[in-house]
């Protein structure tokens, strides 16, 4: 996965960032992503979500606003998924129909 693109997409769709994560992905340092961590979690055992699961909606938002109808292929190597799931969430958003 290409963290530039994710970054890129979070920039472009920053309101669809998964709410538990949306403030802690906006702090500056890691101290501070960690001071949110250990304040929204209060001690719980956590499991921390991959970067593409937290801003899926981002990337899907991306994929949807940049297909132009041809380009499923150059998307999925863009973003590092399969042709195959980038047709799938082009069909769930209804792009182009």
């Amino acid at each position: 996965m290409n963290y530039k693109n994710i970054r890129e997409a979070a920039e472009r769709f920053p309101d669809l960032i998964m709410p538990p994560y949306a403030d802690m992905v906006k702090a500056k340092d890691g101290f501070e992503a960690v001071l949110a961590l250990s304040l929204q979690m209060k001690g719980r055992p956590t499991y921390i979500p991959t970067l593409r699961s937290i801003y899926m909606p981002c990337l899907a938002a991306s994929i949807a606003e940049d297909y132009n109808g041809s380009n499923a292929k150059d998307l999925a190597l863009k973003y590092g998924f399969t042709e195959r799931y980038v047709r799938k969430l082009i069909r769930q958003l209804n792009v182009l129909q």
